[in-house]
């Protein structure tokens, strides 16, 4: 045994204190360092790395002390060492199953010989274990301006032979003695967002960069340490409580109160009388808010007041502020913007098309045939627009209403010319499509899955029945495919919690590639789409 080179020892213990300390759970620390030569040690912030050393007769090492005093990241390493009177021993068993290993290669056709080097390889074993459990027996951890130390105990997580040192050094930091490694309990949050308030913001001052708070919390050492991530889960906990806010990296500990905020969405209405139905969501404007409404900007100063959440209008753009009436603060105003639906009626008068427009809202519309931008086209007076029916047509018609606008193409065959659908160009199927049942929806799914360039347009998807139901709606310049509609079905159904909830579909506009796929949708489906409910391209 006493040929065995000292570095081959070396090596071989280093191995086996590795397998022994190695980082599993990652709860303490998610590097390890066995052995090392203490100088050559860099730590980094974001990690927290465990240093185990070759023990001696100081506490702490010697080596560990000089370290400590020395680094910058004073709090993101820990300690594995202890009394250093059996590292021989530890040394000897090492060189010893090193031998045993040897020999065992040389006599590998004596299976006597190698039976009875079997029985002294596990009783070396043994006895390294053993020693090992001795001799490393203390974790050393940052606190305040010094090392404290925790026992701990490798035989008692020992299973089948094999120690779980990293688990010993988990309970050893987590213990009544160390309480350095904190557990994320939900009902400690408020104190941990506390600490971390006090103890890594610079004082004095409310607002400082996160990334500042990370490289504190890892040379701070009176900090606790945290599970993976918890920094991060302190933070979103105070960022969801409003305790913190966060802009640009920065966090601020004290921001000032929020100022009231108002946003509106359109949550239905009458599609032939163009009146859109308004859902109001108020915050930070006290108990009982007001919404000021006007046409303009500038009107909201003598806006009408209104104290209801939904709110329904003919009106195609409005501006909303809150108020709260107990202080007189004011959101900044928001504008809100409909859409304006063109249509149009067409009647064959002697060879000529006669067309008549409308606008829902009622707009200003304009128009032409010719194909110049169409907000140059004429005003439409209301009077029939007369379109000559020997030849293919286009009507292109402009819409406008205060700061919103719309435009459309129609597309007139000859007078008399049977109208179809061209399968090379694309197309838009233009009608209140609904599906009542799972089977029919599931059909427009399959049909439409996978295929991206089929899209759905002001989708309402209703998931359940009655009192137990969920509904999910998009505006009309939300484009979803049938990827995306069943996306909306799972997760709604997981949120009720019936895997196998009926469903209801509803959408106002489908876009698709061409003609041709158009018609494979509505066969697949097992529907009708009537050909004066498709645009296409001249």
């Amino acid at each position: 045994m006493g040929k065995i080179p000292q570095d081959r020892v070396d090596e071989e213990m280093r191995r086996r204190l590795t397998d022994i300390f190695r980082p599993v759970t990652k709860v303490a620390y998610s590097e390890l360092i066995v052995l090392p030569r203490i100088d050559e040690v860099n730590l980094t912030p974001s990690k927290r790395t465990c240093l185990v050393l070759s023990p001696d007769a100081k506490s702490p090492p010697a080596a560990a002390a000089r370290f400590f005093e020395n680094q910058v990241y004073k709090n993101a390493f820990c300690v594995v060492a202890g009394d250093g009177s059996k590292m021989a021993s530890a040394e000897d068993s090492v060189r010893r199953l090193l031998a045993i290993a040897a020999v065992k290669s040389i006599v590998a056709d004596t299976p006597r010989h190698q039976r009875e080097l079997e029985s002294e390889q596990e009783t070396t074993e043994i006895g390294f274990n053993s020693t090992i459990k001795s001799l490393f027996n203390a974790v050393w951890y940052p606190q305040t301006k010094e090392l404290k130390s925790a026992r701990i105990d490798l035989g008692h997580f020992q299973e089948k032979g094999v120690i779980q040192g990293e688990r010993a050094v988990e309970n050893a930091l987590a213990g009544g003695g160390a309480k350095k490694l904190v557990e994320m309990d939900p009902e400690r949050m408020d104190g941990l967002i506390q600490r971390c308030e006090d103890q890594l913001f610079p004082d004095g001052q409310t607002r400082t960069r996160w990334s500042d708070v990370l490289e504190r919390a890892a040379s701070n050492a009176r900090w606790i340490w945290l599970p993976p991530k918890g920094m991060d889960e302190i933070k979103a906990s105070a960022l969801a409580d409003g305790r913190w806010v966060e802009e640009n990296g920065y966090v601020d500990k004290s921001p000032p109160p929020p100022q009231p905020l108002i946003r509106v969405t359109r949550i239905g209405g009458d599609e032939g009388t163009g009146e859109s139905e308004l859902e109001l969501a108020v915050s930070n404007a006290g108990k009982a808010p007001e919404v000021l409404i006007s046409p303009t900007r500038e009107g909201l100063a003598t806006g009408e007041v209104i104290m209801d959440r939904t709110h329904r209008t003919t009106e195609v753009e409005l501006w909303f502020q809150a108020r709260n009436p107990e202080n007189g603060e004011v959101s900044e105003p928001y504008r809100w913007a409909g859409s304006i639906t063109i249509t149009h009626e067409r009647r064959d008068n002697a060879g000529m098309w006669h067309v008549t427009l409308a606008a829902r809202p009622e707009a200003e519309l304009r128009w032409n045939t010719t194909g110049i931008n169409p907000k140059d086209g004429a005003v439409y007076d209301g009077s029939p627009i007369e379109i000559d029916g020997r030849q293919k047509a286009t009507l292109y018609v402009y819409a406008v209403k205060g700061g919103v606008s719309a435009e459309r193409r129609f597309n007139f065959d000859a007078v008399g010319a049977t109208k179809t659908i061209i399968d090379d160009r694309p197309a838009r199927a233009k009608r209140d499509f609904r599906f009542a049942t799972k089977g029919e929806v599931l059909r427009v799914v399959r049909a439409t899955k996978g295929k991206d360039s089929v899209s759905f347009h002001g989708v309402s998807v209703t998931v359940g029945e009655g009192e137990r139901s969920l509904q999910v709606r998009s505006g009309r310049d939300v484009a979803l495919s049938g990827q995306d509609v069943e996306t909306m079905i799972e997760g709604l159904r997981g949120a009720l919690g019936q895997p196998d909830a009926e469903v209801q579909l509803r959408f106002r506009e489908a876009d698709f590639p061409d003609g041709y796929a158009l018609k494979d949708f509505a066969t697949q489906v097992g529907i009708d789409i009537p050909v004066d409910d498709v645009e296409q391209e001249a």
